[in-house]
């Protein structure tokens, strides 16, 4: 009864819970939109948002299930967003998306920066349209203020890393002797050089 009043958009609004059921019907088959929003049209792909700092990568590729992005920190996965495509018929797909945490450290806010522009990037894709900026900037603000703590051990690390790693780098140095002593090797030196 409840399913003839309302429809499947409000249910899952009203339900919270956006699966297979309540997935948005794309009038194309299933392939096609796979592929559309495996290559999203430059006017709809905010994606490029999710690699904001050093050290953060995105990856994506095209799978059974539909379209999969992973975010990663150095190295370390830290979230995993799928647009989902299912066939409905042999003209039209069904679309939904979900995200999954999948690392061990507090990446908080780059799950949600993933979340935010995957699902703004899909939806613009799919509904032919380019991506609401402004509506992307206001949430990423909101996910900021929500996640302050996560932000600043992020960018903390990344200021540490960052000290640590022109600490290790000697590509600067113009002699041997200099090279040497950068890398641990104090042999080369001048032992009368006492500005060294």
């Amino acid at each position: 009864m409840i399913n003839a009043i309302l429809k499947p958009a409000t249910l899952c609004m009203l339900l919270g819970a956006c699966g297979e059921l309540f997935g948005s019907v794309v009038e194309m088959p299933r392939n096609q939109a796979a592929m559309l929003i495996y290559n999203l049209p430059r006017q709809a792909d905010v994606m490029g948002l999710v690699e904001y700092s050093p050290g953060i990568s995105l990856r994506s590729m095209l799978t059974n299930e539909g379209v999969v992005w992973i975010a990663s920190k150095n190295g370390e996965d830290a979230c995993r967003f799928t647009a989902h495509v299912k066939a409905d018929t042999e003209a039209a797909s069904v679309i939904w998306t979900d995200i999954k945490t999948i690392g061990q450290s507090d990446q908080q806010f780059l799950c949600d920066t993933l979340h935010i522009a995957g699902e703004e990037s899909v939806a613009a894709a799919i509904e032919g349209r380019p991506a609401n900026e402004t509506e992307v900037q206001a949430k990423l603000a909101n996910a900021m203020v929500s996640n302050i703590g996560s932000v600043e051990r992020s960018i903390f690390d990344d200021i540490s890393k960052t000290f640590q790693s022109k600490e290790d780098d000697c590509s600067g140095l113009s002699t041997s002797a200099d090279l040497a002593a950068c890398q641990g090797d104090d042999s080369l030196r001048d032992p009368t050089d006492r500005n060294r």
